[in-house]
């Protein structure tokens, strides 16, 4: 992917004083005890998500794109919420961010993430200044609802402020514009009781036997020297390869699978559901454009030792609880760990260097749903499905 944040990992931006307003609202967010204690996770009482959903969504049709390509509505609330986040952390860590998003500013991008369309974030100072007012209309409900009312869209020092938040999101963007995290050290410590834990494996045991009987199903051209147009140097027509994997084996089919399941596992359960604020879907990547690398070691080890081969990338679950305003955050990975376990012991598992991490508010999608199914009919050749074979995906040893 290109990445380039490696080198200047940890240098800042030129420090800013804070101004009245994001004075005024580092003094509201502070006050309370609970931030001063864990300002990385308990800052989250203050910023604004999307509740988990059993919806499913269908992606954007042509009609679709082609309104979103001419009504930036759903973008300038998507910067505006961003730039609400930001001030949020600001205000909880007391001072501004480096020069980079890292995890320690999680959940900032909800809003972009949402969006149903791309958007690239390298342009979007370009972006504020064409939607300013919109985008401080925005800015300015969003501060109404905390009891901010203090945010004035006409002054010049916010402006300064926004602009230095901007410049941060775009020196996160990766190749294709999309903004993700860096792993760094967490400004926060969590605590999983015990009762959580057992409840979230009770949930664990039950979309496992979803997991179990389901499969990931895959299409793509087969590799032919009849079907590969020398002119333009890609594949053109030829025949299709049909290909499964046991969705327990690929970490993305096991990682929706068990963010579907525990929306569900809310819905059927609302007394429990409380519990949960946030559901992610966790995507890292390595930013050397070859493999994740782990922090000890050249290869990733499942719980019982065996060795992965080498993983492009990884996808796993990140689950937000809250209990009387305080906020854990637990990975549920299969992969590398048979338990739940607290975000920032699962990031010790990879190289700090050399991983950036998506991650996206959970959603489930038709097209998703379409892929991970029950095969119609199982055999020494492979799985039928619809009336049509599908082989093993080959995966390296």
């Amino acid at each position: 992917m290109g990445f380039l944040l490696v080198a200047v990992l940890g240098s800042a931006l030129p420090a800013a004083p804070l101004t009245p307003f994001l004075a005024q609202v580092s003094k509201s967010v502070r006050r309370s005890a609970l931030v001063r204690q864990n300002p990385g996770m308990n800052r989250m009482r203050w910023m604004r998500f999307y509740f988990p959903s059993t919806t499913v969504a269908q992606k954007d049709g042509v009609w679709e794109k082609l309104y979103h390509a001419f009504n930036s509505k759903d973008e300038q609330r998507a910067v505006a919420f961003y730039l609400y986040q930001m001030y949020i952390s600001a205000a909880a860590y007391g001072q501004m961010p480096g020069r980079y998003l890292t995890i320690n500013q999680l959940g900032v991008l909800d809003g972009l993430e949402k969006l149903t369309t791309p958007f690239d974030v390298r342009n979007v100072q370009e972006f504020y200044e064409d939607h300013k007012p919109e985008i401080k209309a925005w800015l300015k409900q969003f501060f109404n609802k905390i009891g901010q009312t203090s945010y004035r869209t006409d002054d010049p020092r916010n402006d300064a402020t926004e602009r230095q938040f901007l410049q941060i999101l775009a020196n996160s963007a990766d190749a294709r514009g999309r903004a993700c995290y860096l792993v760094e050290t967490p400004k926060w410590k969590s605590a999983l009781r015990k009762q959580d834990a057992a409840w979230l494996a009770q949930v664990l045991r039950g979309t496992e036997r979803e997991i179990g009987r389901k499969v990931a199903l895959y299409k793509m051209p087969k590799s032919s020297l009849a079907a590969l147009d020398k002119r333009v140097g890609r594949m053109v027509g030829g025949q299709m390869s049909y290909l499964f994997r046991p969705a327990g084996q690929e970490c993305a089919a096991r990682a929706y699978l068990t963010g579907s399941g525990l929306c569900r596992q809310m819905k059927s359960q609302p007394a429990q559901g409380r519990q949960i604020s946030r559901v992610y879907q966790l995507h890292l990547s390595p930013t050397d454009n070859e493999f994740l690398k782990p922090a000890r070691g050249n290869r990733f080890r499942a719980p019982n030792g065996k060795v992965y081969p080498n993983w492009y990338y990884h996808e796993a679950i990140l689950v937000v609880l809250q209990h009387a305003n305080q906020y854990t955050p637990v990975v549920l990975d299969k992969f590398l760990s048979d338990k739940p376990i607290v975000l920032e012991k699962w990031l010790t598992y990879f190289n700090p260097r050399m991983t950036i991490i998506y991650a996206s508010p959970f959603q489930r999608w038709e097209e998703t749903e379409n892929t991970l199914v029950l095969p119609d009919k199982t055999g020494p050749k492979g799985i039928l499905k619809d009336g049509r074979l599908y082989r093993p995906y080959p995966v390296g040893k």
